[in-house]
């Protein structure tokens, strides 16, 4: 059973974020299984480098669709992502340094982080989104 599971109430109903975050929920399942699965530290590292990418890509996603659409809590949903890019960024530091940064702790936080991010901050956009008029920047 995979660590997060997709379901309809993860939904934030716009199809772009929806599949970003999908792709996200399995990654963190891919890095959860290779812990458990004691896979190699190079396997594990590269798993986590391709969520550090989609994390950013998916990011600046977003951002550009709050700044096209007005959305009014932009700065704080901004900064959310800021506040988890620098912790990652900080992990990969301790990466390329040797240090023993994969844990179950660290996936299980990922987690946590995807999760009450989508139903709160991602809701709250997709909510806003779904109200913008035809052929507005989404």
């Amino acid at each position: 059973m995979p660590l997060i599971e997709w379901n309809d109430a993860l939904s934030v109903g716009y199809r772009p974020i929806d599949a970003d975050h999908m792709r996200l929920a399995e990654l963190v399942n891919e890095l959860h299984d290779d812990l458990l699965a004691g896979s190699s530290m190079t396997l594990i590292a590269a798993c986590f480098q391709r969520i550090a990418r989609h994390t950013a890509s998916h990011f600046r996603h977003e951002e550009h669709l709050m700044e096209g659409s007005g959305f009014p809590d932009s700065h704080n949903h901004a900064l959310a992502h800021q506040q988890l890019e620098a912790q990652i960024a900080d992990l990969l530091r301790q990466v390329d340094a040797g240090e023993p940064v994969f844990t179950l702790e660290l996936v299980e936080f990922l987690k946590n982080w995807l999760l009450n991010h989508i139903l709160t901050m991602d809701k709250k956009l997709g909510e806003h989104l779904a109200i913008q008029p035809p052929g507005s920047p989404r």
